[in-house]
Order: C-alpha cells, then structure tokens, then sequence
C-alpha cells in the first residue's frame, strides 16, 4: 500500500510541477536562489536555454561532469553557443582538463565582438597559461591541438622554470610547427642566451596567482561518535575548530572560495579507505584533513600515493606514517621527534657529557629512545647505558637499569652522569616514572630527568624538586592567551553555543595551516611543497614548522617547577 501511495505522490508532484510552469519560471527561482525547484523545472524542459541554467546549477553544486554534459548540449544552439562555451571552458577548468579550457577560451577571445564574455575569456585565458605548474603545463601542451596556445604555455613559462628548462621547452615547441623562424620564436632564443639576460627579461614568479574565482576543496574525515562517548568531545570540537577555519577564509577572501566535505570515517581501516575513495571519485578534492588515529591514518598511505592528494593529520603522531607517503603531514609531532629535539635542548642548552636512557620496548617511548641516542652520538655525548627491556613483563623493576646510579655499584669506573632520558609512554608511564623517582631519591642521585609529556602529570616529592631538574617535551598545547585567542573564543561560543576545547583549537590551527598554505601556493598541484615550506605558523594550540618534512618540528621543552620557582 505503501509502495502504490508513493508512485502516486511522485505522479502528483511532477505533474503540478510541470504544470502552468516554463523556463521563466525556472529562471525566475535560479535568480531569487531557490536552485532546488528550479532544476526540477529545467530537467523536464528541451531547450538550450534550459541546459545552461540546468548546467550552471550543476557546477554550483560541484557536479561538473554533468554540468559539462548540459553545457555542451547548450553550445549546440546558436543562441546560447557563446555563454555556454564560456562556462564550458570553466568546467574543464575544474576538471583538470586545461587543454580544452584554453582551447575554448582562446576562441572565444579571438573572436571578436562579444561584449563582456569576450573580455572575461581573455583575462581568464591569460590568468590560466601563467597558473598551470609545470607538469599541468606538460599535459597541456601536449593535448591542444591549437599552436597559437601551445607557444603561449611555453612563453608563461618563462620566469617560473629555470633556464636550461626554459631552453628545453622552447626546443619542444619549435620542433611541432612548420615556421619555427618567427620573430617572435627568434626573441626568445635571443633571451635565451645568458642567465643574466634571462633574469633581466623575465621576472622570477614561483607561485603564479590563480585565476579569480577558483575554489579549492577540501576532505574532512573524521570519526563519529555518539554524545555519550569520550571520543565524542574530540571529534566534535576538531570538527567545529574545522569549520570556523573555513568560514573565516571565505569572509577574508572575494577571490577565492574553499569548501569543506565531512565524511564519517569510523574508526575502521575499510571505511576509511571507502570514505577517501568517496571524496576523491565523487567531491574531487585537491586536499584532506583526518583521519583521526594513527591506526586508520596508515590505511591512507598508499592512496594519497595513488592520487598525489596532501592530507594533514592532526592528532596521529606514528613514526611510520611519513615513510609510507610523501602526501601525508602530521600535525603532531612523532616521538622520533620529540626525542630528537629534547637530545638537541639537553646538548645546547644544559651542557651534558654523559646521559643514561631507559625505556619501555615496542612502545612509542622506545623511538623517541632511539632518536635522542642519536643526537647523543652526533655530537660525542656519552650514552653510559641504553636500557630499552620488556618493562611490563619485568614487573616493572628497574634496578637494573639504576645500580647504575650507586657509587658503590662499580669500583673500578665513578659513574658521573649528567641527565637520564625516560621517555614513558601510555597507561604504564605513572608507575614506571614512580618506580624512577623511588630509586633516584633513595641514591640521592642529582642527574637531570628528561622525559615525555607524561611527567607533566605527576605529584614530586620536595626531594626530588629540589636535587633533580626535570623537562619533558610537549607537543600541542594552549599556550595563546592573547586577543586572538580571547575572540577565537567569543566567535566560536557565538556561532555553536558550547566553549571551546583544546581540540577546538587544533582543528582550527590544521584547517588554517592548511588554507594559508593554499593562499600561498594558490596551485593545488604546489600544495605538498608548499606545507614543506611552511616554518612559524603560531596557532591557537601550537607551533608549526615542517622545515622541509612532513611532520610538525616545533616541540616545546617544559621544566617541572622547583620549590624556589
């Protein structure tokens, strides 16, 4: 009964919709927004005039292949040839397609004698030879069937490739026409010549500027949980943080738009994959934010290969992610990191000779282990003793590790170390760090105690706080108390009704990271050099510097307050 009542509501609603209505009352709703009715309008019309307002309706919506589909049937028509060839051109655009985008809009400007669109095609066939990168640049060249347009390519490039590329480029096109010996061909050679030459002739652009108007679009996946899981907070705050990212960019810039797709990742490998196909085959974006854990990160390695597409996480902080993908950033910090940058304070800011390190093996302690024995090595600090043991299964007794500590322990060597590193990771940290304290306090040892956030968290004994100095590095923080941060607040109370949280903040500062770098680069296919370049970004949780990688290098060094602080 219910299958029969619904076939007969569909019957009634598109008879009342075709009904008494014709283009201009579809064009009439597109004018005053309402594109929803309109298109129902417009998809049950033949007519020219209805497959360019149905086609534009479709590229607003990010549905560019079948906006290409009703632009060209629209183009079939005397009457709407030229808007729909121009909107035509902007959709190939979108789809990467530039030969074909350059091909149209060159004839339309060439043309002649069409008013504004004919203006509006010339600035935006100017705007795209000088954008293209080099490799979009390459396919281009290749594609187009128009000589006209192939020397264009190769003359915007000039300035943007270094001249032996420049060299090789020009040899390319000379070698497709049948009148190489043009003047203008000639010029160029002539510039050709010296590098002093070249640089006086052409100024030197890395990042062209984008056409007006161009959109970037951006994957956020994330996992949904419901309001009574702990995980809900997290994902809920970065997602709000996201948003407020987006908006923000959209009000700053009339130019250029960028737009967010939410998809629910789970927290499973499979949906994660499905989810990135998703946003790649059906919303086409140019970068993603997320996943969330590392776990389901490392299912993203092999695609964001696959479809050279950057995606930045924000919490997962594995050692192994950046190893697997050249597209994937952290912007957490990893534990090789962290143990890197503490190696590097205890040498050039404490002044160790000799340090002893223990952790727990298998565990994100034990890289941050090896990475600061490193740095001990490099610069000729001596490691006394390297204790990385199955702690857990030991019952967590580390005598062996601390005999070293007794000056009676060995007759023949005075064990004379400067600082211990004890990288304690996870659920074990607090009784592994209570079991280090218990030992260093029972030898009166005053070795300076370097560790992991974890150490941030604990109670010390006026024994302890007032022999032993204690750092530990921390990563993502709130540390801005400034009017940036104070109206970060406000905004973000007044547009979801709930306080910020410390994930609010990270959100915010990925997503930002993330359209600055955009806004730089204004080329998608420059976005992964261009986060590499990125250094001093201050954010609302934390610092960013990738400094030519793809992790966050800044690590702040925090010292446990003493009892005279």
């Amino acid at each position: 009964m219910k299958k029969i009542s619904l076939c007969l509501l569909l019957m009634l609603l598109t008879a009342t919709t075709g009904f008494g209505q014709n283009i201009q009352d579809g064009i009439r709703l597109f004018r005053s927004g309402d594109f929803e009715r309109a298109q129902l309008i417009f998809d049950q019309i033949n007519d020219p005039e209805a497959y360019y307002y149905s086609g534009r309706i479709r590229f607003n919506q990010g549905n560019y292949l079948k906006a290409r589909s009703l632009f060209q049937k629209a183009a079939a028509s005397d009457d709407y040839q030229l808007e729909a060839n121009f909107a035509l051109a902007l959709t190939h655009f979108q789809l990467d397609d530039h030969s074909k985008a350059l091909d149209i809009l060159y004839q339309i400007k060439e043309s002649g004698g069409f008013g504004a669109v004919g203006t509006e095609a010339g600035y935006f066939y100017r705007d795209l030879v000088n954008y293209l990168s080099l490799d979009q640049r390459y396919d281009a060249f290749r594609r187009t069937d128009n000589e006209q347009v192939r020397y264009d390519l190769i003359r915007a490039a000039f300035g943007k490739v270094d001249l032996a590329t420049a060299r090789v480029l020009l040899d390319s096109y000379t070698s497709t026409v049948a009148d190489s010996g043009s003047f203008e061909v000639q010029r160029l050679y002539s510039s050709l010549t010296d590098s002093t030459m070249y640089a006086q002739e052409f100024s030197s652009v890395k990042y062209p500027m984008a056409p007006k108007g161009i959109t970037y679009k951006v994957g956020v996946a994330l996992p949904q949980f419901d309001p009574d899981e702990p995980q809900y907070e997290i994902s809920q705050s970065l997602y709000f943080g996201i948003q407020l990212a987006f908006e923000r960019f959209n009000g700053d810039n009339s130019d250029k738009k960028a737009f967010l797709i939410y998809k629910n990742t789970a927290s499973d490998p499979v949906k994660a994959t499905e989810v990135f196909n998703d946003l790649v085959w059906n919303h086409d974006i140019d970068a993603l934010i997320g996943p969330l854990f590392s776990e389901v990160a490392n299912s993203y390695a092999d695609l964001t290969e696959d479809f050279e597409i950057p995606a930045i996480t924000p919490l997962s902080n594995s050692n192994q992610l950046v190893k697997d993908s050249k597209y994937l950033f952290q912007l957490n910090p990893n534990f090789e990191v962290q143990g890197r940058k503490i190696g590097e304070y205890a040498v050039n800011y404490l002044d160790v000779d000799t340090v002893a390190i223990i952790a727990e093996k298998n565990s994100y302690g034990e890289q941050s282990a090896l990475a600061f024995r490193e740095v001990m090595r490099e610069n000729d600090v001596e490691v006394v003793q390297y204790y990385v043991r199955d702690l857990e299964s030991m019952g967590y007794d580390i005598q062996d590790f601390t005999k070293i500590l007794d000056p009676d322990f060995d007759t023949l060597r005075t064990y004379q170390i400067d600082a211990i590193y004890a990288p304690f990771t996870g659920s074990v940290a607090p009784t592994l760090i209570n079991a280090m304290l218990t030992e260093i306090e029972a030898y009166r040892n005053e070795s300076i105690l370097l560790g992991s956030e974890e150490w941030a968290t604990m109670e010390y004994s006026g024994i302890i706080k007032r022999n032993n100095p204690i750092y530990y590095t921390q990563t993502l923080s709130t540390g801005r108390t400034d009017s940036l941060r104070n109206e970060f607040d406000r905004e973000y109370r007044l547009r979801f009704s709930t306080n910020p949280s410390r994930f609010s903040y990270i959100g915010y500062d990925v997503a930002t990271v993330l359209l600055n770098t955009f806004s730089r680069v204004q080329n998608p296919d420059y976005l992964t050099d261009g986060l590499k370049e990125l250094n001093g970004y201050q954010g609302l949780s934390t610092r960013v510097s990738f400094r030519g990688t793809q992790v966050n290098e800044e690590v702040k060094i925090n010292r446990i307050s003493t009892l005279e602080d």
